[in-house]
């Protein structure tokens, strides 16, 4: 979508962000505003970016062509190479808390021409922050438990779930890619019946059968039925969102879970205000449950990672003695682009 910085600042007045929306607006935009750090990285890295457009490949679940596909990413980046700005808003009817770009930017690009781009910065998740949210708002003894193994050993979700579907070795990006839709599907409301058609098309019908996710489609639909019986949810802000026509339980859950993933994910930007410069990093790009972030004191960027860890770890433990639920494993996962 092309949209002119004039029409943009118009937009600003009706955003209605709340204090952690805003925190986290705030951060991005002497970055996002500004752009030139993204025409300085398109430029530095092009070579890359479109190696990375030529290698993407279709998979069974795609609607498009592979060239459809990798037109539309030389489409972006043509976009990007005009106006490199990224300009972020709130979901236009509210119904999630999470903040997106509303133009074309690098936040449009897939995953690996993404990473092709900001080649030499550095991405940060939260791992599996949505198995971890669902878990302990469920109170699931199962996936409580794997949780626990997480911190303990280094279990793995994807792992496990890539063995118990029948497969060997490690996961695919491919096999990836299919269980976090059944994860995200899982937390963001997905229905039983189309949950289990993804299943069957991407040959991985035995997860069904597993242990972990019978528990947490059964107990997802226990909160669910909670909800139904309310009529509305409280999410982590104490804003009310109600029941509609046109919005069921399993999307105010969605809405529950993602509140709770944005306020911990702040705590970057806390982190960001306090450091104020000192350690030499900065938030160039934010992507809901993780980041891309610039750090050009090389030597300081082992402290960097420590001290956002802390800040997401102490924020996660608030939110979840706020909620009487278990969030202590929540943690940042860094990946050197």
């Amino acid at each position: 979508m092309k949209l002119s910085l004039a029409e943009y600042e118009k937009q600003r007045a009706s955003f209605g962000l709340n204090a952690t929306q805003q925190k986290i607006y705030d951060g991005l935009q002497a970055v996002s505003l500004n752009g030139r750090a993204f025409a300085q990285k398109l430029n530095e890295n092009l070579e890359h970016v479109l190696a990375a457009i030529d290698a993407l490949q279709c998979s069974p679940e795609d609607v498009l062509t592979i060239e459809q596909k990798r037109l539309r990413q030389r489409k972006i980046i043509e976009a990007i190479k005009e106006d490199s700005r990224v300009f972020y808003r709130p979901s236009a009817l509210g119904r999630s808390p999470r903040l997106y770009a509303t133009n074309e930017s690098v936040l449009s690009l897939q995953s690996s021409v993404r990473k092709a781009f900001c080649r030499g910065w550095v991405e940060a998740d939260l791992v599996s922050s949505q198995f971890i949210i669902l878990a302990g708002i469920l109170n699931a003894p199962i996936a409580l438990g794997h949780i626990a193994t997480m911190q303990e050993t280094g279990w793995h979700l994807w792992t496990y779930l890539h063995e118990a579907s029948g497969g060997q070795g490690r996961p695919t990006g491919r096999d990836k890619a299919i269980l976090k839709e059944l994860v995200y599907g899982i937390c963001f409301g997905m229905s039983v019946k189309t949950i289990t058609k993804r299943l069957a098309q991407a040959g991985k019908s035995q997860l069904r059968k597993d242990p972990l996710i019978r528990e947490l489609l059964r107990k997802r639909a226990q909160w669910f039925q909670e909800i139904k019986r309310a009529g509305y949810i409280l999410d982590v802000w104490g804003n009310r969102h109600e029941m509609a026509e046109d919005r069921w339980e399993g999307s105010l859950a969605a809405t529950f879970i993602q509140a709770i993933e944005m306020e911990i994910i702040s705590a970057v930007f806390d982190y960001q205000e306090r450091a104020g410069g000192t350690y030499d990093f900065k938030v160039m790009a934010f992507q809901h449950d993780g980041f891309t972030v610039s750090v050009s004191d090389k030597a300081r960027y082992e402290y960097m990672k420590k001290g956002m860890n802390r800040a997401v770890k102490a924020k996660a433990r608030e939110i979840g003695k706020q909620l009487g639920i278990k969030l202590e494993a929540v943690t940042l996962e860094f990946t050197q682009l």
